[in-house]
Parts: structure tokens; sequence; C-alpha cells
């Protein structure tokens, strides 16, 4: 009311939006343990995930053996699901990935910026192939010694690998 006796009402709605404070879940592994299952040995280093949130999905960044870190959103897909190549790794590692135990860590961002953890995987890529030394067991080795023939229906071979290699002879 004015001081003229004039009066006038005015309404507005308000809208309460739930504040969302759950971090964002990535959970991350081996799309081929190519080794013995549960080794986290590999010769193909490509990895897969998920990342889940209540809300969108703004960021997920990745680095490699603690470098620096890269936005990798763009491998999400529309499920959340995410793969990250064995070239995209040697990107996120600076042009190459050298065998032996490598540590990839991801985060997520939400559409509130919440932060997820650091999710850390780490892994060992082998891509050398065992070197394989054998022959005939010395007593199995006719005259003359040495040259990798015997004249013997039945023999044994002897020999040495990388410790856990399978060895297929045919």
């Amino acid at each position: 009311v004015d001081v003229a006796g004039n009066s006038d009402t005015a309404s507005q709605t308000v809208v309460r939006e739930a504040i969302d404070g759950n971090s964002p879940s990535v959970t991350i592994g081996l799309v081929s343990d190519s080794g013995v299952a549960g080794d986290r040995i590999t010769n193909a280093p490509a990895l897969e995930g998920l990342v889940s949130d209540d809300s969108d999905i703004t960021s997920l960044v990745a680095r490699v053996n603690g470098g620096a870190l890269s936005e990798v959103l763009d491998a999400v897909d529309g499920d959340g699901s995410f793969t990250l190549s064995g070239d995209r790794l040697a990107q996120l590692n600076g042009g190459d990935l050298p065998d032996g135990e490598l540590t990839v860590e991801l985060q997520a961002v939400d559409e509130r910026g919440n932060l997820s953890e650091f999710v850390a995987y780490t892994f060992t890529l082998d891509t050398d192939a065992p070197n394989a030394i054998f022959g005939l067991a010395p007593g199995f080795d006719s005259p003359p010694v040495g040259d990798g023939e015997t004249t013997l229906n039945l023999v044994t071979l002897s020999g040495q690998t990388e410790a856990g290699a399978r060895v297929v002879l045919v």
C-alpha cells in the first residue's frame, strides 16, 4: 500500500532443485587380460570402464604414470561406458607405451562440480615374446655332437624360457 492508499498483490513461484552432493563413480579394467586371468598382465594395452553419476558427467580426465592430465570425455558413450585404446593410452603417455608396469588414473566431474576421487588402475604391459632356447638333451644327440641331429626315434629335449611361459612344440 502506498501513501495514497493504492495496493497491489504479487506472487512468485520458487522452485527448489535437489542438491546433488554425490561424487561420480569411475570403474576401470583391462579389455583383455591376455596373461593368466586376473594377473593384470597383458600384451594388448586397452582399458574399458564405466563412469556414472546422478547428474551429467561434464569431464573425464586421465593420465598415465603421473603425466599430464588430458580430457578423455569424448571416449564416453551415452550409457557411461568408455574404452581407452592402446593408441589413446600411448597419446596420454606422450607418444608410446613401454613394456612394464603402467598406472592409469582417471577423475570425473559432474555438472554440479562434484569430483570423483582419482581412480588408479595398474597393469603390466608385456609385448615381447618369450625367448625359448631348447635342443636335444646331451644324452640324445648322436655324433657329431652339437649338430642338433639324432638317429634316435625317441628323444628328450632340454631348454629354458621366461618363467611362467607356456611352451608348445609343433
